[in-house]
């Protein structure tokens, strides 16, 4: 068991006592010297660092006063490496969409692990996830994780649904994996808005009625997604994102249109018709927030997600 393990890039801190057992199988800890070594190794094949420059788990940052920062190299024992060491036997795609699943998620890194003694290592990853996450961590140190028992335990939650779920029903594995794929696109692309939005209509809409006005994406979004939040164990916050006097409806007309814009390769206006939206960052995030509501509800009630999609 312990030479086969998962190494998630946003983890930096861990307020349990370690090691911690998330689900059978699979054991939350920190990575030994080896293990320590194989991951700052891989991460630097994987994506290469300017010379002299430590990956961000290798350093700690510390503001300056007045402005800007200095970077201290972290001793041995203090690197933040963490991994979830796995069985042989065990689904490690189901615990790798569990994690992903969870609030808030954790991104896998990479899986390393044997298959039969004598034989070599394998890895499997994805490079452009993995060289996305480390630039943007470079830029935004705030995107490390410090998880506590709670985080802990939503992922056993989810892990838990992943498995007794229907994926005849609902193939909920294959949307949390375009939704995981999402990352390998740079941050601020519109490609991955786009695949956003595509999660979104693939879930709750049907192929419009050519001959209906009232059976479009656009209008199908606006209702279902209205019907969906009063579901939702906990509602879209569309307050926190657009402020107190936004209408949901106004919202979603908004972001078709900044979608549309997209498409068809014209420059979205957000001094003018996309004003409520404020800016692209602000209108990504919170698409990307109800695609987490969504996945998340489809483990909860499949069939309502499923007879939605056809009404």
């Amino acid at each position: 068991m312990h030479n086969n393990y998962i190494f998630f890039l946003n983890i930096r801190d861990i307020n349990v006592t370690l090691p911690h057992e998330v689900v059978p199988g699979y054991t939350l800890t920190k990575a030994n010297a080896s293990q320590n070594k194989e991951i700052s190794s891989r991460l630097k094949l994987i994506a290469p660092r300017p010379e002299g420059q430590d990956l961000p788990h290798e350093e700690e940052r510390i503001k300056r006063q007045g402005a800007g920062f200095r970077y201290k190299r972290l001793s041995e024992d203090e690197l933040t490496y963490y991994i979830v060491l796995m069985g042989k036997g065990e689904d490690r795609g189901l615990f790798c969409k569990a994690a992903m699943l969870a609030t808030p998620e954790w991104i896998e890194g990479f899986i390393a692990s044997t298959h039969r003694p004598g034989a070599g290592r394998s890895y499997a990853y994805s490079r452009l996830i993995v060289h996305n996450y480390l630039s943007r961590l470079d830029i935004n140190r705030g995107l490390f994780l410090t998880l506590n028992e709670v985080d802990i335990a939503d992922v056993r939650t989810q892990y838990n649904k992943i498995k007794v779920h229907d994926h005849a029903l609902l193939d909920i594995k294959s949307l949390i994996s375009q939704y995981t794929e999402l990352l390998g696109y740079d941050h601020a692309s519109h490609l991955r808005l786009l695949g956003y939005f595509s999660i979104i209509e693939n879930m709750i809409t049907h192929a419009p009625e050519p001959k209906d006005p009232y059976d479009s994406i656009g209008r199908q979004i606006r209702s279902k997604i209205a019907l969906l939040n009063n579901r939702f164990s906990e509602q879209i916050d569309y307050q926190h994102y657009f402020g107190s006097e936004a209408n949901p409806k106004t919202i979603w007309k908004r972001l078709y249109e900044y979608r549309s814009s997209i498409a068809h390769g014209s420059e979205a206006n957000f001094n003018g018709n996309l004003k409520l939206l404020k800016n692209r960052t602000n209108a990504r995030e919170f698409v990307i927030s109800v695609v987490k509501q969504l996945l998340r509800h489809a483990l909860d009630e499949p069939e309502l997600i499923r007879d939605i999609k056809q009404c």
